[in-house]
Formats: C-alpha cells, structure tokens, sequence
C-alpha cells in the first residue's frame, strides 16, 4: 500500500491523499488478480468517502482491477492515522498517514467516524451546464511559507492566500478538480496588484504530461484580478498553475482560483459526497 503523499497540509477535509493498494505475489511483482480488499483506519483520525472503511469487490463497481485500486482519504482531525489494507488469505499491509492543524485527535474523546454506504450515482448529463469549480478541492503546492498554505488558494476567503517558499524558483499551486472537467475559464485573484507571470495547464494525475491551456508567461497587466479564457478544449481532472515570474521583492501567491467548465458525464460511478 502506498500513498501520493503521507502528510495531508490540513486538517480541514481540503486536503487529501490518493491512497494505492496493490496485489502482489511473494516477490512483490504486481499481479493481475482481483480479491476482495479492505482498507480500514485501524487507529488515529481520518475517513474514506464511506467511513472509517471501504472494501473493494469483483461484484461491484469499486474493484481491484488489473491488480491495484486507488481511493481518496483525507481527514477532519490532526493527528497520526494507521490504515490498514486486508484480504482473505494475502498478507495485510499498513500505511501511515500525518494530518496538519487543528483540532487535533483524542482518543477516547473524539467521536467515531460513521459508517456511510456507496451509493453508485446515475445522473442526468451535465456536460452542457457550466459550473464554477475548484472551491475548498484538495490543493498540492511545490512548497509553502507558514500560514500561507495551499488550501487558502481556494477557501473563499480574499483575506488568506498560498504563498511559495521566497527561493522557490518553479513555483505552482494544483487544484483536484475531482471531476473530468472541460475548462471553459479561469479567475485568478492575486495578494496584491503587479506583474504576476504564470501558465495554467491541466493534466490527468497531475504527474506528467501537462496540457496547456492559458499561457501569460508574457504579459505586462498588474491588475490584482486576472480572467482568462481556455485557449484550447481539453478535458483532465487537475489543473495546475505556474509561475513564470512574480512583482519585484514577492513570492508566488495566489488568494483565489476559480474555475468554470464542463463536467464529463463518461464517468457514472461517484461516492456520497461528505
């Protein structure tokens, strides 16, 4: 079992983590088979979409396919969680996951997460309604100055803002838009007026292969608000922004990110929303 990240920034449920369980044989080679598997919070703070736990099955949509499944986990509590992922006859695998903030866990005192069931969602097609995304998503940054973490890029709040480290040199700040969303617009709202340099692009899995959507490595505004069109249609799930120069004496920051787009209805499978 592995984790995009051990240490979630908040404990506010704005940040999350992409927990990944894989089947394996004796070696620790991936295999392509498809057992039940259950991922559970065995101490310590912290939920999947369903609760304190979540099972994966072959006679359900949530499965082990080839092998391995991924699912999203975040927490509403600081503090140090334990998951453990289990499965009839396989040997059990723990991981570690760290939650920032407050109010911290107490064992004993902090009330249980409940138990929530899957409900597999089928919609009507939304694809040709715009909507506004990307308020309180979970947000990654390439690094952060204290009390200016990610997640005050997108908590509505214009008097908080991410901000880099002063010596990040490739600053950017990533939004999950936990949808496949066409981007249709973008609204950035920066700290302070001045000439903030940038690309927007957007990716699957935001590890690779960033498609370009906005790019305003070039421009000479110093509006504090900036509003920009897609220059291309592509649909992906996270959008990322990079700055490519910043006002004289200041760090990369943003105060707010507002996206407007389509959803894609391709997908039909969603878990209750918390």
């Amino acid at each position: 079992m592995t984790a995009d990240k051990t240490t979630l920034n908040s404990a506010d449920g704005t940040d999350d983590a992409q927990i990944i369980v894989t089947v394996v044989d004796k070696d620790g080679k991936a295999i392509n088979n498809c057992p039940p598997v259950t991922l559970a919070v065995e101490s310590g703070p912290g939920e999947f979409p369903t609760g304190p736990s979540i099972t994966f099955t072959s006679n359900s949509d949530i499965t082990i396919r080839y092998g391995a499944a991924a699912m999203e986990f975040r927490s509403y509590y600081a503090g140090k969680t334990v998951i453990r992922a289990t499965s009839p006859e396989l040997k059990d695998a723990s991981l570690q996951i760290t939650s920032m903030g407050e109010p911290n866990f107490i064992v004993g005192k902090t009330s249980p997460v409940k138990a929530l069931p899957y409900v597999r969602f089928a919609g009507k097609s939304v694809t040709n309604a715009l909507a506004k995304l990307g308020l309180n998503n979970p947000t990654r940054v390439s690094s952060e100055t204290a009390g200016h973490g990610g997640s005050m890029a997108n908590d509505g709040k214009l008097a908080t803002f991410w901000q880099a480290d002063p010596g990040d040199q490739n600053a950017w700040i990533s939004v999950d838009l936990e949808k496949i969303v066409t981007v249709s617009q973008t609204k950035l709202i920066f700290p302070c007026a001045g000439n903030w340099r940038y690309r927007i692009e957007i990716s699957e899995n935001d590890s690779g292969n960033l498609k370009l959507i906005s790019d305003q490595s070039e421009n000479t505004g110093s509006e504090p608000y900036r509003t920009e069109a897609a220059a291309a249609k592509v649909s992906e799930r996270f959008l990322r922004i990079t700055f490519t120069g910043v006002p004289a004496g200041k760090a990369a920051a943003l105060a707010e990110i507002e996206v407007v787009g389509k959803l894609d209805d391709t997908s039909t499978n969603t878990l209750v929303p918390r």
